[in-house]
């Protein structure tokens, strides 16, 4: 069997919370491994039967689907899913691109696969392309009428969790009355390795970075148990640039979805450790 939705993103915008709940209800199979990327390269050249194996174990169920967070950044994407199945039912959540932006830094930071500051990365122009939603989302309707086109916010999720999922039965084609029995798990939060070595990498970059040369110290840093990060807060001037940044493309995607995001101008509104 073949899929028949697929959440596009964006990345750590809640799509890892919204798969796992959607897989408890019983008429929706979901891919065992959350991140397939089919149809990025070079994963998409492996063909339809290398993808419909990727969907192990389905049975009656009336939904199939996957959920590939970077997908929507992606702009061929959203063409070739329409070339192989015009039919299928494309889910984006959206987030706060100032607070989204922030959370893949320390997504990245934790890993040790960045050393700069935040207020570097965003001079350099890293970690702001995903929560450029206006851009993504108009690419998506270039390829997909409107209907077939759900979009989420994690504010919603976070706020009220059973109508977003109702919503989510409704333009899936399934029971809604499952919504109340299906378990809405947890936001992913970042964690942080207890190990020394870890500890020096993270507190001093500079020392980091030279570390982080030697073969192998990375993973050897990451080895061990991990505790929940309570992040430093966004520093004022960062919140203000992204926040200038990301306006015009709040406004019009905004009038895109047919919602009011004059919210998210204020900036972060949710707790550092995620």
């Amino acid at each position: 069997m073949l899929p028949t939705f697929v959440i596009i993103g964006a990345q750590k915008a809640g799509t890892t919370t919204l798969c796992a709940a959607l897989n408890e209800h019983p008429q929706i199979y979901t891919a065992p491994d959350k991140e397939v990327y089919y149809f990025t390269d070079p994963n998409y050249a492996k063909g339809l039967d290398w993808y419909r194996e990727q969907f192990p174990g389905v049975g009656d169920e009336t939904a199939i689907g996957e959920a590939s967070p970077r997908y929507m950044a992606k702009p061929d994407v959203p063409g070739r899913i329409r070339a192989d199945f015009p039919d299928m039912k494309v889910i984006a959540v959206l987030r706060n691109p100032v607070e989204r932006a922030y959370s893949e830094y320390w997504y990245n930071r934790v890993r040790l696969q960045e050393m700069s500051s935040f207020e570097q990365a965003i001079e350099e122009g890293r970690f702001l392309k995903r929560g450029n939603y206006a851009e993504q989302i108009g690419n998506v309707l270039e390829s997909f009428p409107r209907d077939q086109l759900l979009v989420l916010l994690l504010d919603d999720l976070k706020s009220d969790a059973l109508a977003v999922y109702e919503t989510c039965c409704e333009f899936l084609g399934v029971d809604k009355r499952w919504a109340d029995r299906c378990l809405i798990p947890p936001l992913n939060l970042t964690r942080w390795r207890v190990n020394p070595l870890f500890s020096l990498v993270m507190h001093c970059p500079g020392v980091g970075r030279q570390l982080l040369r030697i073969r192998g110290f990375s993973k050897v840093a990451r080895l061990g148990p991990r505790r929940k990060f309570k992040r430093p807060p966004m520093s004022a001037s960062a919140q203000s640039q992204l926040v200038d940044y990301y306006r015009d493309s709040n406004r019009q995607v905004g009038e895109m979805i047919g919602r009011e995001l004059g919210h998210w101008d204020a900036g972060p509104s949710v707790p550092n450790g995620r």
